[in-house]
């Protein structure tokens, strides 16, 4: 039981993120692109069957009439976890990207006279 209600766990907030980023808006702000319509869709989609997987887990594990209730409680809590690691992935891929690039080995060989092979 307890692992079904792990990966019970895990399906919801895999498709709670994948509901998060199939609006274009969040796809923006923690993937820093313009996504393409279809990947949008496929993240909706994808969102939508993997709540579905959850449901059916979480059935599984307690049955319908408390698995849907428990249901419920997951989809509360990844959807707060979802909504709270958003801004802070932001935050951080802004931090990552400010950091410059390391010089490529290549390049190093090249400034010191080295032949790459």
């Amino acid at each position: 039981m307890n692992l079904t209600m792990i990966l019970s766990t895990l399906l919801a907030f895999g498709g709670m993120l994948a509901l998060c980023l199939g609006l274009e808006r969040h796809f923006k702000q923690l993937l820093t692109r313009t996504p393409h319509k279809r990947i949008l869709q496929g993240l909706r989609v994808g969102g939508w069957l993997m709540l579905v997987a959850s449901l059916s887990t979480s059935a599984m594990a307690w049955g319908w009439a408390m698995g849907a209730v428990a249901w419920f409680g997951l989809l509360s809590l990844t959807g707060v976890a979802v909504a709270f690691a958003a801004p802070y992935l932001s935050k951080r891929r802004a931090v990552i990207d400010s950091v410059p690039p390391m010089p490529s080995r290549q390049a190093d060989r090249r400034r010191l006279g080295g032949h790459s092979r």
